[in-house]
C-alpha cells in the first residue's frame, strides 16, 4: 500500500511521472505534488533577487548597462524596470546624474528626464532632498567618481539649446579616456568622456558653442532642430552663358529729360532776336 506524507509519496514507490500515466488511465484521482520542484523554484527566485541586488550595486557605481527590453522590477521597489535603476534620475525617471528613490520633483518640464540644468536647479531649490537622494547611498558613489548614467549623453543632445555638454570626471574620466595611454591614442576627449567631444565640458548647446566646436552653419541649425529653409526657385543644371563682345546699344533711344535743354535753346533764340530788332 502506498504511503503518502503531506501529499508526497515516501515509500519509494512509483515516481510522479508514473502517477501521471496511471492518472491518465483513470486509476488515480489525484497526482501527488512534487515539493522538490517547488523548492528548486523558490531557490531560483531567491538567486535571481540576489543577482538583481548585486547588479544594482555595481550598476550604480559604473553606470550599468542599457537594456531596452529589461524585465519589470519588483512592484514594491518603485522602479519600472531593471534598466530604470541604471539610467539615472531615480525611480521611474532618467537623468544626467544618478539618484535613488523618487526625485520626480526635479523634473521641471515633465518630460521624464532630469537634465543637468534641472539637477543644478535642484541643488538650491531642494537642498535636503538632493543631499539625501543624490549625494547619499549608492548613487553618491557613482556621482563622486564622476560617472554618468548610460544614455544621458544622447538625452542631453536631444534637448538642443537646453542641453548641456555633460561628461565624466575624476576616476571615471580616467577610465573612459583610456587610462595612461589614452591621450596618446586618442589625442583628446572621446565620445565616452563627453556628449560632444569637440566642445568644452559644461557648455550649453547654443549656436555659438556649436560653431566653435567646428560645426558648419547648416550642421548647427540642424542640431538645434532648425533646418535651413529650402529654396523655391527651380534649379537647372544648365550653366548660364554670359554675353561676349561689346555691349549692345538699344535700337530705340532712351527717353531723356530734355526739358531743361529745350528751355535754354528757346531763351538763347529769344535773346538773339531781341538784340537784332534793337540794332
Amino acid at each position: 500500500m502506498a504511503v503518502f506524507r503531506d501529499g508526497v509519496r515516501v515509500d519509494g514507490g512509483p515516481s510522479d511521472r508514473h502517477f501521471e500515466i496511471l492518472a491518465s488511465h483513470g486509476k488515480y484521482d489525484a497526482i501527488p505534488q512534487n515539493k522538490m520542484q517547488k523548492a528548486m523554484s523558490d531557490a531560483a527566485a531567491t538567486k535571481a533577487q540576489q543577482q538583481a541586488k548585486l547588479s544594482n550595486f555595481f550598476g550604480g557605481i559604473f553606470g550599468g548597462s542599457s537594456n531596452k527590453q529589461s524585465q519589470p522590477s519588483s512592484p514594491s521597489s518603485g522602479y519600472k524596470s531593471i534598466g530604470d535603476r541604471f539610467d539615472g534620475g531615480g525611480q521611474r525617471m532618467a537623468g544626467a546624474r544618478f539618484a535613488r528613490g523618487d526625485v520626480s520633483m526635479f523634473d521641471k518640464d515633465g518630460d521624464g528626464y532630469i537634465s543637468e540644468l534641472e539637477f543644478q536647479s535642484a541643488e538650491t531649490e531642494f537642498p535636503d532632498i538632493y543631499q539625501k537622494q543624490v549625494m547619499g547611498g549608492i548613487p553618491s558613489l557613482s556621482n563622486r567618481i564622476g560617472a554618468r548614467p548610460r544614455g544621458s549623453y544622447e538625452q542631453e543632445r536631444n534637448l538642443g539649446q537646453d542641453g548641456t555638454n555633460i561628461g565624466t570626471s575624476g576616476i571615471a574620466d580616467y577610465v573612459a579616456g583610456g587610462g595612461m595611454f589614452g591621450p596618446m591614442l586618442f589625442g583628446g576627449p572621446t565620445r565616452m568622456q563627453r556628449a560632444m567631444p569637440n566642445m568644452d565640458q559644461g557648455k550649453q548647446f547654443t549656436y555659438q558653442s556649436l560653431i566653435g566646436s567646428g560645426m558648419s552653419h547648416e550642421q548647427a541649425m540642424e542640431f538645434l532642430g532648425m533646418p535651413m529653409p529650402s529654396s523655391n526657385r527651380p534649379y537647372s543644371p544648365r550653366p548660364v552663358l554670359r554675353p561676349s563682345g561689346p555691349p549692345q546699344i538699344p535700337a530705340t533711344p532712351r527717353p531723356f529729360n530734355m526739358g531743361g535743354l529745350l528751355a535754354l535753346r528757346d531763351y538763347n533764340m529769344g535773346m538773339q532776336m531781341g538784340m537784332g530788332q534793337s540794332v
